[in-house]
């Protein structure tokens, strides 16, 4: 039989090399396998089994079974798998049968399970289908006739929904592709027919197998395929992402950084040169392609040389990696991970710990019954604690010991530890002494000693750098003060007895907004209104206070007693100040307290109680004029979220319960189940009606104030139900709580059964007495004030400004301090110019932000550009944070030497940073206490090539330069090694080693060698069974029908038992283990008895010295699949001779 290595086919077809499909066929169901069996063990209290074998995809598995929607055990669990696979990428396909494509989930729980459930089902049938029909020769029906036809028909049930798939396709890949892709370059793909008569065409084909298959192996599948080849045209290529929009992403097992503080430099060097998106937006599109990775010629060929990729890679793997690793787009803002990972690993904060969210704990679970429908209650908690990031990374089984909730069944739902921010503040914990770790206990929630805005993060960092401790010590003695004198009454009623203020006491006030109404809705006061009139009517701050004029508008009424409230307010704290110790600043006092010392009164309860429910009111009022309107307009233009619609309805029937009894009663499991129903309401008109009466909300004495089982009856469908709910929901309102008259308004009254919530209104403005809040406040966490570090940080660095001799002002604030001692050092895409409308025009113009500053821009390009301006500026000011922590992790380590200049930074440039060659390191550990330490790094050799080229000064003598021109290994690269993947094939390859250090280039070179055989095993597979089939065809189909047949085509089990009694048994077993586990991707387990010897660690030494020489690595002879191919080919051989 011929060497496949001597004979590469350049295009494939179904009828001419089925084997080719079978291979790729055999890893899209491999993929399934895995990805049910990550399922089962992510939601193992679902009580799923794992399957043991590819083939039992289509048995009852959790895929399988979940979205059944016939299921009501599973009814409470069905959501959450689906938003997991994807939010996960696991399973793209699934996008399709939601209400959104996948888009916005929280809010749009509507995911038609049935459509899902049945495509899941019959398409994995499909895939064993074709994956045997594909994989083997012969096929026979029961009759013992031969099956000539290899298989492609479709069940009917799915045909709708592989024709949305593929309609779809061109949508996701055009949002995928958005910055190198126009959407006319997909226009072509309405020409192409993926169904004929319920069989798939060839493209179909194509198209069906990678809804299966991961990204890399897709595009791999069909680069061999005529019409997927050409990708210098932008069509050609928008074909190839089309039929791979889908791509699933297999669960991997991620390498842990041995190095914690090298980790957190890299990720922040990186970041460095990306562009923030609150800026990228708003760059004009020429400057946005400034961060959009591109390739020539020859950097791509020198990104191929440095890739040790000799054979199969081509354009798409180049541009998909470069703009993988390089993604020069902020998509979130990583500064608050990167300000606590740096303060944790440096040990800034030696008795101060940060709140984790650890995870979530199953405790327990038992049935339970609601509206008639038997469910599996569980009863979970989510964990927190606090300590290091890394004292609850890859520690589940410790924590979960700690926990000690005296439950064997106690087990993590999900364990992913991370900061616990919660709208912009982490919560810290101060330790006295012992361990710096602590988690909640079973009954005992543990309380954080205070909580840290994220905003002051910025602060944090630098003034730990600039003064060690100071920052615990600052914090431990506004604690002290806290208690002994903030919190203190008779502290601050001696505070309040030496204060002299006019008037001595005055009322909070709220603006009149119907005094500031204009046509383009209200008009508040600003600093620009405010300069006009002081001009317009000759008033400083002084006579303002006491001018009044009834000549004027109601509107510059309202303006003017604004600005004496506010002059009065700063009058009085500035005497305020004056009163306090220097210990304590006004603005570091709770508002509470300020408006004690300073006899602010409150606003009234009755106002307050008015604006409360006006509210209510107004939002249901907003909803109805919006549905109403949605309605008239025609189905295409309608933007209607049957979710969203579902979610607010389920939100305020809880709402407007009456008894706090009853409430409690709605747990989150009848929420759920309530939410889930009205999302289908047409159909689970019943259950809602049960669900109702089981929780006596139709009882108008305990229950919902204005729900009646009528409503739902004799409403059509949740839109119908959702307009009589609005309605009734107003006209309750203005019935039960609005009187009429001047002394009138909304009220709670007293002999009205009102909902809890809002009955609670009293109690809540009740508790706001100061003595109330004062004792309560006591036993709370600590908010920490926003200006607590400003006087410490600000005179460190007008220290150091000074030294410099670098100019300042005393009213400088921490930014423009910071920022000078940098000297104004800064990434240049900062100084691009920004799209922005124009206030006047309405026009959108390129505004250079270095020449207008503040209130200019306002004026002419509006509050939003404000706004934006203030953001990017604050997000600068992070970003020379990030310099200052990476400069400090560097300095710790003596072996680098880098300058590191924000300028530096230039979008795509050669001259970053992060082009310095670096060194990864990773230890790995594998089964039975073995670890393999994974090296990454350009050898001597490479380092030395670069090194020459650098020395070039001509153009000319550059782009003749035949040898590496770059780096490999960079800072950049960080995120590349990071994704390094330890996918199953390594535990198998290890026994190939005799070394435990290995360069990531071998294991990747292995890889590879091994992704170009596959398809070779199976074609030599393929034609050892039509050898078979047709030189002893007869005892073949005996042999066939002495097992219980599954399916038609023969197995290779029952082909090899035909050999028996014409090979040695070694022969048999050598070509059973090869093929079987190619077929389950990995590699075969090294036998003595196979004459493949180990590779040595000097061989190892000997690839690095040769892998870029041309033809260097092939004479080296190192790659294991090749043996095995080799093995394979011949053993086929002595059969067939």
């Amino acid at each position: 039989m011929e060497n496949q290595a001597s004979r590469e086919k350049t295009n494939y077809n179904l009828n001419e090399t089925p084997w080719y499909f079978g291979a790729y066929l055999n890893m899209a169901r491999h993929n399934m396998f895995v990805l049910i069996n990550h399922l089962t063990e992510k939601f193992k209290y679902l009580g799923f089994n794992k399957i043991d074998d590819d083939c039992e995809i289509i048995k009852d598995n959790i895929l399988t079974s979940i979205f059944n929607p016939n299921n009501s055990n599973y009814e409470a669990e069905r959501f959450k798998v689906y938003k997991y696979l994807v939010k996960r990428h696991y399973l793209p396909f699934v996008k399709i049968f939601h209400e959104k494509n996948g888009v916005q989930l929280d809010s749009n729980p509507i995911v038609d399970y049935h459509r899902l459930n049945q495509f899941i089902n019959i398409s994995f049938t499909h895939i064993n289908k074709f994956r045997n029909s594909y994989t083997h020769y012969l096929a026979v029906d029961n009759d013992k006739n031969i099956i000539k036809e290899r298989k492609k028909a479709i069940d009917n049930l799915i045909v709708e929904d592989l024709k949305k798939l593929f309609k779809h396709a061109p949508d996701f890949a055009l949002q995928r592709f958005k910055d190198s892709q126009e959407e006319n370059n997909f226009n072509h793909l309405d020409l192409y027919s993926i169904l004929e008569n319920n069989k798939l065409t060839e493209h179909g084909f194509y198209f069906f197998t990678n809804l299966f298959l991961n990204q890399t192996y897709a595009i791999q599948f069909l680069k061999k395929i005529s019409g997927f080849k050409n990708e210098t045209i932008p069509a050609f290529k928008a074909t190839l992402q089309t039929f791979t929009a889908y791509a699933v992403k297999t669960p991997d097992i991620r390498l842990d950084n041995d190095d914690r503080n090298q980790s957190l430099l890299l990720e922040m060097m990186n970041e460095l040169q990306k562009c923030p998106n609150e800026l990228y937006r708003y760059l004009s599109e020429e400057d946005q392609k400034k961060f959009q990775p591109t390739l020539d010629t020859n950097s791509k060929t020198n990104f191929i040389l440095n890739s040790i990729d000799y054979n199969a890679i081509h354009d798409d793997d180049i541009d998909s990696l470069l703009s993988e690793t390089t993604s020069l787009r902020r998509s979130t803002n990583r500064f608050p991970y990167f300000a606590l990972r740096f303060l944790e690993e440096n040990n800034f904060l030696n008795n101060i710990r940060f709140q984790i969210n650890i995870g979530k704990l199953h405790v327990r679970s038992y049935p339970k019954t609601i509206a008639h429908e038997k469910i599996n209650r569980r009863i979970q908690k989510q964990i927190k604690g606090f300590g290091k990031l890394s004292d609850f990374e890859n520690k589940e089984a410790e924590v979960l010991e700690k926990l000690n909730f005296n439950n064997d069944n106690c087990y993590f739902d999900q364990y992913s530890p991370h900061y616990n921010i919660v709208n912009n503040k982490i919560g810290f914990f101060l330790f006295e002494s012992g361990e710096k770790t602590v988690i909640q206990k079973e009954q005992k929630l543990v309380k954080p000693t205070g909580f840290i805005s994220i905003h002051d993060l910025p602060k944090i960092v630098m003034l730990s750098i600039l003064k060690p401790n100071e920052v615990e010590n600052t914090i431990k003695r506004f604690i002290d003060i806290n208690t002994s004198d903030i919190l203190n009454i008779s502290k601050l009623d001696a505070i309040k007895s030496n204060l002299t203020l006019t008037p001595v006491a005055f009322t909070k006030r709220r603006e009149k907004l119907k005094s500031i109404t204009t046509e383009n809705g209200y008009e508040f006061l600003n600093n620009d209104i405010e300069r006009k009139i002081f001009s317009e009517n000759k008033l400083n701050h002084d006579s303002i206070l006491t001018y009044e004029n009834k000549k004027i508008n109601k509107k510059d009424k309202e303006h003017i007693s604004q600005i004496k409230y506010k002059l009065l307010l700063k009058n009085r704290k500035q005497n305020l100040q004056k009163a306090l110790t220097q210990k304590i600043l006004v603005d570091q006092l709770p508002q509470k307290v300020v408006d004690y010392l300073l006899n602010l009164e409150s606003i009234a309860e009755k106002k307050l109680i008015h604006a409360k429910i006006k509210s209510i009111k107004d939002e249901a009022k907003s909803k109805l004029r919006w549905i109403k309107k949605e309605v008239e307009l025609p189905k295409e233009d309608q933007k209607i979220k049957l979710g969203e619609i579902a979610t607010f309805i389920a939100r305020d029937i809880l709402n407007m319960i009456i008894s706090l009894e009853v409430k409690e009663k709605f747990t989150s499991a009848y929420y759920n189940k309530l939410q889930n129903k009205i999302a289908y309401f047409s159909g689970s008109k019943k259950e809602i009606i049960a669900m109702c009466k089981e929780l006596q909300l139709f009882n108008k004495i305990i229950g919902h104030v204005f729900l009646t089982k009528d409503q739902i009856e004799q409403s059509k469908g949740i839109i119908d139900f959702y307009q009589t709910y609005l309605e009734s929901k107003i006209s309750w309102i203005d019935q039960k709580l609005f009187r009429k008259g001047k002394e009138g308004g909304y009220i709670i009254p007293d002999n009205t059964n009102v909902p809890f919530t809002i009955s609670s209104f009293k109690t809540n403005i009740a508790a706001q007495d100061f003595n109330n809040w004062l004792a309560n406040k006591k036993k709370l966490p600590i908010n920490l004030p926003t200006s607590l570090f400003d006087k410490n940080l600000c005179e460190s660095l007008c220290k150091k400004l000074k030294t410099n001799k670098i100019d300042y002002k005393e009213t400088d604030k921490f930014s423009i301090l910071f920022a000078k001692s940098l000297k104004n050092d800064k990434q240049p895409f900062y100084d691009f110019k920004r799209v922005y409308e124009c206030s006047q025009t309405g026009e959108s113009v390129l505004v250079n932000t270095q020449n207008i500053h503040g209130k200019a821009i306002k004026s002419k390009y509006g509050k939003r550009a404000e706004e934006n301006e203030k953001i990017i500026r604050f997000i600068l000011t992070q970003d020379r944070v990030v310099k200052r922590m990476c400069e400090f992790i560097l300095a710790q380590n003596t072996t680098e030497n880098l300058q590191l200049d924000l300028s530096s930074f230039i979008p795509l440039s050669n001259q970053t940073p992060l082009n310095s060659a670096f060194s990864f390191k990773h230890v790995i550990n594998l089964e039975k206490g073995k670890m393999l330490t994974i090296i990454a790094e350009d050898n001597e050799h490479q380092r030395s090539e670069v090194e020459e080229f650098n020395k070039l000064t001509s153009v000319e003598d550059q782009q003749k330069y035949s040898k590496q021109k770059g780096y490999q290994w960079t800072m950049k690269d960080f995120g590349r090694f990071k994704r390094f993947v330890s996918d199953k094939r390594i535990f198998n390859l290890l026994s190939f080693l005799e070394t435990d250090t290995v360069t990531f280039d071998f294991i990747t070179y292995q890889f590879r060698e091994y992704d170009k055989i596959r398809s070779a095993v199976f074609q030599q597979t393929f034609e050892l069974e039509e050898y078979i089939a047709t030189n002893d065809l007869e005892n073949l189909i005996n042999e066939e029908f002495k097992r219980r047949r599954d399916f038609e085509e023969v197995q290779f089990k029952v082909y090899l038992k035909v050999l028996e009694n014409k090979t040695d048994s070694n022969t048999i077993e050598i070509l059973q283990n090869i093929r079987n586990k190619f077929s389950h991707s990995e590699f075969p387990i090294l036998d003595e008895k196979e004459t493949i010897k180990k590779i040595t660690s000097k061989q190892i030494d000997t690839f690095e010295k040769e892998k870029h020489r041309k033809g260097g690595v092939e004479s080296l002879d190192l790659s294991i699949s090749t043996k095995y191919l080799a093995l394979y080919t011949e053993k086929i051989n002595s059969i067939i001779k």
